[in-house]
């Protein structure tokens, strides 16, 4: 019989209670994650090149910044936009940068063709 599980294999009371505090440890994090780096707003509309673009609403999450469409791939493998910070002080410090945002976050890419500028990007067609 051990603290997170019984002698035939039953998660105990205790190992149920950690596994609550895991799961509310990673819902707080994908809410840190949702607020430093949002998702874009996109449009798909036929005969017009997809879109991607941010304002201060993207992704439901309001905020004082509009930010700038970025590709970030996920942990699953998937790719998919951002509105990164260009401004202020970075969510998370990088080396000799303190004005520019997010944008030195290793994991964002910029869209090809698109102004690294802009709050819109237009899409090549899928």
């Amino acid at each position: 019989m051990g603290r997170y599980f019984d002698e035939r294999g039953k998660m105990t009371d205790y190992g149920k209670q950690v596994e609550r505090w895991i799961r509310k440890a990673k819902a707080a994090e994908e809410l840190e994650d949702a607020r430093a780096f949002p998702p874009c707003h996109s449009e798909w509309k036929q005969g017009h090149p997809p879109r991607v673009w941010c304002d201060q609403r993207s992704g439901g999450i309001v905020r004082d910044w509009a930010g700038v469409p970025r590709m970030v791939d996920t942990p699953g493998g998937d790719t998919r936009c951002v509105c990164v910070r260009d401004t202020g002080t970075p969510t998370h410090r990088y080396a000799g940068v303190d004005d520019r945002g997010d944008l030195e976050n290793p994991h964002l890419k910029e869209y090809e063709d698109c102004d690294p500028a802009s709050p819109s990007c237009l899409l090549p067609p899928v």
